[in-house]
């Protein structure tokens, strides 16, 4: 957690500790994340559930549109209890969060799977929350999601191959495929 922060921490120290982006994290996910934050709270306060979005020019299915980016994902519980005000920071801070659980769960997956040391699986778990591909995709943080969960489902694979049981790949799979299923 430390590393993966302080990896971000001089980039966005300068701008309210968010991430310095633009593109997408800029034009979508800030909106994106605002305006789950209001229909949950919307639901929590009227039990209606909100099932259209006019944010966009002609409007769009609120559930058919927000699934692939964030309504089933693990992380957007952290989203909801957050002060709409401090959103941008919480999409830094999830980002930090997101990378470390994957390498933490990478770790897992070199040290019990593949039996390497403690060193070895450490270097590795840095070297995939750092990745290129996730420095890459910052600016589209739901495939963060991804990087987070993937080694879940190569800890299935190897638990079945080591222990004849499925559960873990079932589960990994159930989950991947509700967090983001692009």
């Amino acid at each position: 957690f430390a590393a993966c922060f302080f990896v971000f921490l001089p980039f966005s120290f300068f701008n309210g500790f968010t991430l310095p982006m633009n593109g997408d994290y800029v034009l979508q996910q800030l909106h994106f994340y605002c305006e789950a934050h209001d229909a949950i709270w919307h639901f929590f306060k009227t039990g209606e559930i909100v099932m259209w979005s006019s944010s966009g020019f002609l409007g769009v299915d609120y559930f058919s549109a927000n699934t692939f980016y964030y309504l089933s994902s693990p992380f957007l519980i952290f989203f909801i209890f957050t002060p709409k005000i401090l959103i941008p920071q919480m999409i830094f801070f999830m980002m930090v969060i997101k990378m470390t659980v994957g390498g933490f769960f990478f770790y897992i997956l070199l040290k019990k799977y593949f039996n390497t040391s403690n060193k070895t699986s450490l270097i590795g778990s840095f070297a995939y929350a750092l990745s290129g591909w996730g420095m890459y995709y910052l600016w589209f943080n739901h495939f963060h999601d991804v990087l987070a969960l993937f080694p879940l489902l190569l800890i299935g694979i190897e638990h079945v191959l080591k222990n004849n049981k499925g559960w873990i790949l079932s589960l990994s799979l159930m989950i991947l495929g509700m967090a983001n299923y692009f």
